[in-house]
């Protein structure tokens, strides 16, 4: 699509402009998730996949390590930027709790509405008042309560209930995942910005993420 002009045109001729997208003749499916895929094209829902609680499990173990990696950086670090896009720990942590908060307000709008925020400033304007590292890592405490509180009300047919994105409509299910994946990204990169500052702290295990997905790069 960027390195041929032809696949451009044909690109720009659809109405969707979200990646990634796949056709099959006039059907469009903007595409996040693999069972996305396979619900599109017919094929059967991956029967090794993950439960909702095993998922949600992995993630509650993801945040508890947020806050207590939080707690863990010298206050002289707070505003250090991070390698790669640059944010400082306050604005990484809040962008965490921020996509958090999202998904459980919308287990009972089934909305993402208002997320992601349009203005590309907002993680680093709210978390300005974050002054100290416990403040930080009390805003991930507070987020994880909410989240989990939320989350002990769940029934079973609620994790394939639908929520309504700015790119379509997904499940509770793959929007958890999508989450999880989020949180524990972002949680590998605070754990490779306390070690370049040489701050120990116990680093959640690939056995103890899991059944969460990881990327195969940090960054």
């Amino acid at each position: 699509m960027f390195n041929d002009s032809e696949a451009r045109r044909e690109w720009d001729a659809l109405p969707e402009q979200v990646v990634p997208m796949v056709t099959q003749g006039d059907r469009r499916l903007k595409m996040l998730f693999i069972s996305q895929l396979r619900a599109f094209l017919g094929i059967a829902p991956d029967a090794n996949a993950p439960t909702y609680e095993d998922l949600a499990a992995a993630h509650e173990r993801v945040l508890e390590a947020v806050e207590s990696a939080a707690r863990s950086v010298p206050h002289d670090a707070l505003s250090k930027p991070t390698p790669n896009r640059g944010r400082d720990m306050r604005e990484l942590v809040y962008n965490i709790c921020e996509m958090v908060d999202a998904m459980t307000r919308s287990l009972d709008t089934h909305d993402l509405a208002g997320y992601p925020p349009v203005d590309k400033q907002y993680d680093f304007k709210q978390s300005r008042p974050l002054e100290t590292p416990d403040q930080v890592a009390d805003h991930a405490l507070a987020t994880r309560t909410r989240w989990i509180e939320r989350v002990a009300l769940m029934g079973d047919a609620d994790a394939d209930s639908t929520v309504l994105s700015h790119a379509g409509e997904t499940t509770q299910y793959e929007l958890l995942e999508r989450v999880a994946m989020h949180s524990t990204q972002h949680l590998r990169q605070i754990y490779a910005f306390l070690r370049d500052l040489g701050v120990p702290v116990r680093e959640l295990s690939v056995e103890e993420m899991a059944p969460i997905r990881l990327m195969t790069s940090t960054y």
